[in-house]
């Protein structure tokens, strides 16, 4: 009986029945002669190099004795058993399973991916229903055609110059310069004394407009300016300014309260 056994691993234990002695040979080695014991371990090497290992087990059943030798299993640490070949099976208790990570992976990534899709596509959904709630429907109308032109919206840089407000303190009041003749100051200084006044009447007095420098923001708002000084002829009535002094003068005099004699005096007995 032989048993060939190819095996990948540090360790080997072999475990049967055996009632005749036994030869094993491990990796083209000397064999081991086995008698048996009583026990169902066969063969064990745990002091073995990480590798390929070939055992061999030959049985040696005296003739006619009724002597047997059955093989039960083959334990291998850290490897799998490659081949067996013999009359008896070989089973490995400790075999390493290989899980395949793209079994249980795969399945796990697209249960992630389509709860990712689902979210996504109710959240579109939401907004594209908060955007349709916002939209108010208008219907179009159209602007009736007049005949009658648009108002005209001037702009304060379009306005017509005629239109554009003079600002204040730009431009002095055009100032009118009086003369008077030489007596007049003597006539008014008599007012005091009805009658005592010399009538007398001014000549043609001057008034002088003077010219009035051009504004900053450009052109002249007020027009064209006369280039040279005007000279207005005006008639001043003095006797009737002396009288009208004369008259305000006599009024405050006799508006003054007399002066009142000391009140009577009570001496009492």
């Amino acid at each position: 009986m032989l048993s060939n056994l190819s095996i990948k691993g540090s360790a080997i234990y072999l475990y049967g029945n055996a009632s005749c002695p036994y030869d094993i040979t491990l990796d083209s080695s000397v064999s081991q002669h086995m008698v048996p014991n009583g026990s169902d371990l066969l063969f064990s090497n745990d002091d073995l190099s990480y590798g390929t290992h070939v055992v061999n087990l030959t049985a040696r059943p005296s003739p006619n004795s009724g002597q047997q030798f059955a093989f039960d299993r083959a334990i291998v640490s850290d490897a799998v058993l490659e081949g067996a070949h013999g009359t008896s099976t070989a089973e490995t208790d400790n075999t390493r399973r290989h899980t395949n990570v793209g079994v249980i992976v795969g399945p796990i990534v697209a249960v992630i991916a389509l709860a990712l899709v689902a979210i996504f596509a109710v959240l579109l959904r939401r907004r594209r229903r908060r955007r349709s709630r916002r939209i108010i429907d208008i219907t179009p109308f159209e602007v009736p055609k007049t005949d009658n032109p648009p108002p005209t919206i001037w702009e304060p840089s379009t306005l017509p110059r005629s239109a554009r407000r003079e600002k204040p303190g730009r431009r002095p009041d055009h100032p009118v310069a009086i003369s008077l003749p030489a007596n007049a100051g003597a006539a008014i200084g008599n007012a005091g004394q009805p009658g005592s006044f010399t009538p007398a009447r001014a000549a043609a007095v001057p008034i002088q407009h003077p010219e009035v420098p051009p504004s900053d923001s450009g052109g002249d708002l007020r027009g064209p300016q006369p280039a040279s000084l005007t000279t207005v002829s005006a008639e001043i009535d003095l006797d009737r300014i002396v009288e009208l002094i004369a008259q305000r003068l006599d009024r405050t005099a006799s508006a003054r309260p007399a002066v009142q004699d000391a009140p009577p005096r009570y001496d009492f007995v």
